[in-house]
């Protein structure tokens, strides 16, 4: 411990390469004897190490975004975002690197870390990192937060645990639902941060493993919930890195179509017509929704370049019909308005191809 806590102190410091050499050294050393680690070491290697690790990176790079000394500094391009200067790409880089690295450790010894005396204080702080990171951090680290996330819920763990598994995913889903309504407020409010496609692409990937375990229960609110945070990200239009969507799906728009996917529809009374209501909702977003693609200030898009929502209509229709022919018995598919609004795509179709002749 006094070796990780004197390799802590380089982590802090201003040229990246000792910084991230430091933080290489750190979880290399707890995931080479990670095995022999008692229970106590661990709450040890994580509340005296690893967690003020990325405390200390953070408060760094929030005063570099202080610091009005760097403001007229050259900028570098960023992949799938504007540029930004050489020092916060650096910093990001150093705070990229700490979460996957967090990320490797709690996907290699979660096990072990579950029996620990504060497990439940371990993995709420770990998480909340996570969820800070998306909504606070810039794309590369904020990707990387959604990524570690997703593959920690990878992990098998023993059935003996089975009360604090439970308690984990439960604020895996209430952390993943904060983190919509962030989505969901940017998309009101412009002047807040610029989510990727890539951003939300991991952030949406990220809930299957918290769904499909059976370790936690979803009822019809909760995939309620689940549809309306899907719906807010596909129609987020602020990302500076769209992609052509008219002859094939963007790859954030295939994720969600995963994820819908993987609903049970007759385990929860409602889910299809919930369900079926969204599908008929996308169907409608080539008429209604289509938006010009934002500049990220790089010249990467021309001006004409739109979101169309053509490709998604394309998949979602037949997906649609299919839900629609194996649930029309079901009075909530009427009642909920799923059908109707069917419908009305029908209708909207019909009109345009009129108003085209």
């Amino acid at each position: 411990m006094f070796l990780l806590h004197q390799l802590l102190t380089l982590c802090r410091d201003n040229r990246q390469e000792v910084r991230d050499a430091a933080i290489t050294n750190i979880f290399r050393s707890v995931s080479m004897y990670g095995t022999t680690l008692s229970n106590k070491t661990w709450d040890q290697c994580c509340h005296e190490i690893i967690f003020p690790l990325v405390d200390d990176i953070s408060n760094a790079i929030e005063s570099q975004h202080d610091d009005q000394s760097l403001v007229e500094e050259a900028t570098v391009p960023q992949a799938h975002g504007p540029p930004i200067r050489l020092i916060d790409k650096q910093w990001d880089d150093s705070k990229t690197l700490v979460l996957r690295s967090m990320g490797d450790v709690f996907l290699d010894y979660l096990p072990q870390i579950v029996k620990t005396d504060r497990y439940e204080e371990t993995w709420s702080t770990f998480v909340g990192h996570l969820q800070q990171s998306f909504i606070r951090d810039r794309p590369a680290p904020a990707t990387a937060a959604m990524q570690s996330l997703e593959k920690v819920l990878t992990v098998s763990l023993e059935s003996t645990e089975a009360s604090r598994i439970a308690s984990s995913w439960e604020v895996a889903w209430s952390a993943w639902d904060e983190m919509g309504l962030a989505v969901e407020n940017n998309s009101i409010d412009h002047n807040l941060k610029v989510y990727t496609q890539v951003n939300l692409e991991s952030f949406v990937r990220a809930v299957l493993p918290i769904y499909t375990p059976p370790y936690i229960s979803f009822d019809l609110s909760r995939i309620s919930r689940l549809l309306s945070i899907l719906k807010s990200v596909l129609t987020y239009s602020q990302s500076p890195d769209y992609r052509p969507d008219i002859d094939g799906l963007m790859p954030l728009q295939s994720a969600i179509l995963e994820v819908i996917a993987v609903i049970k529809l007759d385990e929860v009374p409602g889910a299809a017509s919930a369900v079926l209501s969204d599908l008929s909702d996308y169907l409608t977003l080539a008429y209604t929704s289509s938006f010009e693609c934002p500049s990220d200030g790089s010249g990467r898009f021309k001006q004409s370049q739109s979101v169309t929502f053509v490709a998604l209509t394309k998949e979602v229709m037949p997906h649609a019909l299919w839900l629609y022919q194996k649930y029309r018995g079901e009075p909530a598919v009427y009642e909920q308005g799923a059908v109707e609004k069917m419908l009305a795509v029908s209708s909207n179709s019909f009109v345009v191809a009129q108003n085209r002749r």
